[in-house]
């Protein structure tokens, strides 16, 4: 699946039905937060390294509620990441 709100829907109304069991990881659309303090970083003279490891927004079972209750009908389940998030991302590159 691919976070969108009425695949996350459809997922919660069979589990709720059968039982069915399964997963939803994307890239999500506020990736776009953590660029520009991606870029922030580099402004302020910081040494960033051009292969940076973006992390996706995993759905399991045990938080399909949560991220179906927080997506608007029609949207995508998003993250918007902040100054700290990009910050590890890039003392973790390699």
């Amino acid at each position: 699946m691919g976070n969108r709100q009425d695949e996350l829907k459809w997922w919660k109304e069979q589990k709720d039905a059968n039982g069915y069991e399964t997963m939803s990881v994307s890239i999500a659309p506020g990736v776009s937060t953590l660029a520009f303090w991606v870029a922030q970083q580099i402004l302020d003279g910081k040494e960033v390294k051009k292969d940076l490891v973006v992390p996706f927004l995993s759905i399991s079972q045990d938080t399909l509620e949560t991220n179906l209750a927080n997506t608007q009908e029609g949207g995508v389940a998003n993250v918007e990441y902040s100054q700290a998030d990009a910050e590890k991302v890039i003392a973790e590159a390699k």
